[in-house]
């Protein structure tokens, strides 16, 4: 799904051109009113090179941006807005293109995560990989919330955003997810509650879509899906035990019982509403860089019906971590 994160990167580069103008976007509904002129933008993947013997493989291609003015008008326009994003896709140009912004995605005992009345067993059971690098967290005999949450990531208001991890029943048989454990960026801030038994949301949270898709070994990946609230900058999403299939604390509280436990491996925070497949991270890898190969080619431009069309094509590449 790593196409998917370097076509958001292309176009939000593309779009933050001043003045913007009309577009055309894949797959989406577009009339173009004679007179007014309008891009049309078109994400061109080439084959990857993909030597088995390299950590990484690259993905190649480019953004064809087909500009449309009126005929009959000379190229000068065109041109100049064709200047414009040349120079928005210099030569080197590195685009963020982040699949995954949570750092340690399986590391739930590294300080990037905070345990809140449980405690984390590393590499305690084999992980839907097949791997014993799934981890444990244990509850506490608390009367508070069981939960390990995340260290503040970096958003944007008004914002699509996926969380999703991948949990097993050890104990507990209910589990929650949340965007935000910190100052309710996120809708208003309340859980989404799951059973482990059969993937049912249990109790959903105004504004937050939840879904879960079952995998082997008695493993579901759960997600939430909502929108960052207005000046929202940082999210902390939040993985907890629950005793019951609903609450109505922001996070569960209840009485622990000091040995029930949850298997947690691969979380993920995504920027939009998609569900992308699962990218481990580090504070390095998952995050994959959008690099424009070369100066942007201009032209030849011709006539196609009421509009002078002159094509723009910006070569790029992206080391991806296999």
């Amino acid at each position: 799904m790593s196409i998917v994160a370097i076509k958001a990167a292309l176009e939000g580069q593309l779009k933050a051109i001043a003045p913007e103008i009309p577009t055309a976007w894949e797959n989406a509904d577009y009339t173009p009113v004679v007179g007014t002129p309008f891009q049309a933008v078109t994400l061109l993947p080439a084959e990857p090179d993909n030597n088995v013997l390299s950590p990484n493989y690259q993905e190649r291609g480019l953004m064809q941006v087909t500009l449309n003015y009126p005929v009959g008008k000379g190229a000068k326009d065109a041109l100049a807005r064709a200047k414009l994003i040349r120079e928005s896709f210099p030569r080197g140009l590195t685009l963020a293109a982040e699949e995954n912004l949570i750092n340690f995605s399986e590391e739930f005992d590294d300080p990037f995560w905070t345990p809140q009345h449980c405690n984390v067993i590393a590499d305690n059971a084999v992980a839907p990989d097949g791997l014993t690098t799934a981890d444990r967290i244990t509850e506490d005999s608390a009367d508070d919330l069981h939960s390990i949450i995340a260290q503040p990531l970096v958003i944007l208001p008004s914002t699509a955003y996926t969380f999703s991890a991948h949990v097993q029943a050890a104990g507990r048989v209910f589990a929650t997810l949340r965007h935000d454990g910190g100052a309710g960026n996120f809708g208003t801030g309340l859980c989404t509650y799951f059973s482990l038994t059969t993937g049912a949301v249990t109790q959903a949270t105004a504004g937050i879509t939840g879904s879960s898709v079952l995998l082997p070994g008695g493993w579901w990946r759960l997600r939430v899906t909502g929108i960052s609230n207005v000046g929202s900058t940082t999210a902390r999403p939040v993985i907890g035990l629950a005793d019951s299939g609903t609450g109505s604390a922001p996070a569960d509280f209840y009485l622990g019982d000091g040995a029930s436990s949850l298997n947690i491996w691969g979380a993920q925070f995504n920027k939009g509403s998609e569900l992308l497949t699962y990218r481990r991270s580090t504070s390095v890898t998952g995050k994959i860089a959008t690099i424009i190969e070369r100066t942007p080619e201009i032209g030849p431009g011709s006539p196609e019906g009421p509009w002078f069309q002159l094509p723009i094509r910006v070569r790029y590449y992206a080391n991806i971590p296999s």
